[in-house]
């Protein structure tokens, strides 16, 4: 008994199985005639760098619901096993963001060297761009990344010599730091366009939704990749860019709930230590360090493994000597 395709598999590569051109297929069937006509005589693949099996994709039109790729058969009449996790309209960008910021910067006349990188969840992980003759590096984080990972990354990159950018696929906790940080955060998204996607490059920046311009509309300067809208918030000196050699180092660093304790120190005590649940000491709890404000009744300690520093936040007091915390 054969088993049928039910994967809907909307992008693919052209030309072999390990190819980065990729194609992304109408999801209306009116499309779908200038679809076959354009690429006639090319061969689908569900393309290695697209997470897939490397086997061959066929075109399939339907009128009641989406089209897709869907993998030729074996000669049992099987589906081949396949265990592709992104098929969506997305799951190429990576690739189409490669193809499409190497064709834009040798038009500005730019030697460029452009990787694929696998940070453990797929290929498309993040796309490096090296610019040997300018010193400067651009890094499209697509993937999410905690923290530390994004520390050491900035670290093993960044140079003092190299100016560095990253450009970040959605907005997380790093994003947010880099906001903070410089006063904006370079995002990137693609939008379908019959079959292909187009380049958005956008600027995060506080108080303000995400302003998008095509990549067409951008420039990239001897500071970094700058869009029509970042070009205005630096003239007016709302932002300021990085600039070479220079290490990101965040505004501020997300804690877990285990990280914080919010307790009361009475009035006139003199200890250096206070009580927490079931009378121990706050500096012994859950093995950390925990540091309280002097002269101060509510105090919230944050103590963490930030590679940089300890803090202790102090929570302002209400008029009527209460703790904002504790109010009713």
């Amino acid at each position: 008994m054969s088993v049928v395709d039910t994967r809907f598999v909307q992008t693919a590569v052209i030309g072999t199985r390990n190819s980065d051109q990729p194609v992304i297929f109408p999801e209306q069937p009116y499309n779908l005639g200038r679809f076959r006509r354009h690429f006639q005589g090319k061969r689908f693949w569900c393309g290695t760098l697209l997470g897939g099996c490397g086997e061959e994709l066929m075109t399939k039109r339907y009128e009641t619901k989406v089209c897709h790729f869907a993998h030729f058969p074996d000669r049992t009449g099987n589906a081949p096993e396949c265990h592709r996790v992104a098929n969506g309209a997305d799951s190429a960008d990576h690739l189409f963001i490669k193809r499409d910021l190497t064709t834009w910067l040798e038009s500005q006349g730019v030697r460029v060297q452009a990787e694929l990188r696998h940070l453990g969840q797929g290929p498309g992980d993040a796309v490096d761009f090296w610019l040997p003759k300018t010193q400067q590096r651009l890094r499209f984080q697509l993937c999410h990344q905690d923290y530390r990972t994004w520390y050491r990354a900035e670290q093993e990159l960044g140079t003092p010599s190299e100016q560095m950018d990253w450009i970040f696929g959605a907005d997380g906790p790093i994003s947010a730091n880099m906001v903070q940080r410089q006063g904006y955060a370079l995002r990137v998204k693609c939008e379908t366009s019959g079959s292909d996607r187009r380049v958005l490059i956008g600027v995060e920046h506080p108080g303000r939704p995400v302003a998008w311009s095509a990549l067409d509309e951008c420039r990239l300067t001897p500071d970094g990749l700058v869009t029509p809208v970042l070009k205005e918030l630096l003239s007016d000196g709302s932002v300021t860019q990085r600039g070479k050699g220079a290490w990101l180092r965040p505004a501020t660093f997300p804690l877990r709930p285990d990280q914080v304790v919010f307790a009361h120190r009475h009035r006139g005590s003199s200890t250096h230590t206070f009580p927490t649940r079931g009378g121990r000491p706050l500096h012994h709890h859950r093995g950390r360090e925990a540091r309280r404000q002097p002269n101060h009744p509510y105090s919230c300690i944050a103590s963490g493994r930030h590679p940089h520093a300890h803090r202790a936040v102090r929570l302002p007091t209400a008029r009527n000597g209460s703790s904002p915390a504790h109010r009713s």
